[in-house]
């Protein structure tokens, strides 16, 4: 059993919320305008699924399922960022061009 999150290039790092997410990024046109997108995983989670340590993940993610931050804007990231109780995120931004 492998979480999707384990073959997924991470090349980003971000920290919302004072959470580090490390994943991949990015960057796309919507409507003409310049968007980009992060998805990631956060880092301390991640490092049980690289490491092969599924179970500890899944009793950190039951343990924190209810703790993740409920904000849905990064006032930094100056965009939506979306936290799923697995400890994955789905952040986006409008660029300047």
């Amino acid at each position: 059993m492998t979480h999707a999150a384990t073959d997924s290039v991470q090349d980003a790092r971000h920290r919302f919320f004072g959470i580090d997410f490390v994943g991949t990024d990015h960057v796309f046109r919507l409507n003409r305008k310049r968007v980009e997108a992060f998805s990631g995983v956060a880092e301390d989670l991640f490092r049980h699924l690289e490491e092969g340590r599924v179970e500890q993940y899944r009793r950190e993610i039951y343990a924190r399922r209810s703790t993740w931050p409920r904000d849905v804007w990064a006032p930094r990231w100056n965009g939506p960022v979306s936290i799923h109780p697995d400890g994955s995120v789905l952040a986006m931004r409008l660029l300047r061009d």
